[in-house]
């Protein structure tokens, strides 16, 4: 709003908005003790944060990497093609995957591929796997995901902090 309102070239492009308020809304995590909404930037995944209303240490959930800004693996979460490379939305494009929470245990995260074609994912012991269409893979720090044109890691928030310097 200050170099733009002069000199219109230099204001961002639509797709740059778009692109900024959805990583935005995705990034809102609640805090578990009293339920307040914070928004996680790099400094909160790098230093880690308390809530600012009742002081308890915010646990934020696992990120997965591939170059761009790092997202969020909240469950319900769609994690599309976009979100991984350029950042500009797309809005005809399915989802990569779906974070998905274990039917008995809602602290157990996993990504359900929703692609047509099988993932490639090795774990942090190079272990592989082929996650077919329609299952899921348990979320674990260091699983990389070979999601055809992308590749991506996990990671916990807390390992995450040299990528991000």
């Amino acid at each position: 709003f200050t170099t733009g309102l002069m000199r219109p070239e230099t204001r961002p492009l639509e797709s740059e908005w778009r692109g900024a308020l959805d990583q935005l809304q995705d990034s809102v995590i609640a805090c578990e003790a009293c339920g307040f909404e914070h928004g996680v930037d790099r400094v909160m995944v790098g230093s880690g944060h308390s809530c600012v209303t009742c002081q308890a240490i915010l646990a934020l959930p696992p990120l997965l990497s591939s170059g761009n800004e790092p997202v969020l693996l909240k469950a319900r979460r769609k994690i599309f093609e976009y979100q991984l490379a350029t950042g500009f939305i797309f809005n005809d494009a399915a989802p990569l995957a779906s974070v998905e929470s274990h039917p008995r245990d809602a602290s157990i995260l996993g990504l359900l591929n929703t692609q047509p074609s099988a993932w490639s994912v090795s774990t942090v012991e190079n272990k592989p796997m082929r996650i077919e269409p329609g299952k899921t893979v348990r979320i674990i720090d260091g699983l990389t995901i070979d999601f055809g044109e992308r590749r991506a890691r996990v990671s916990n928030a807390d390992t995450t902090i040299t990528n991000l310097k």
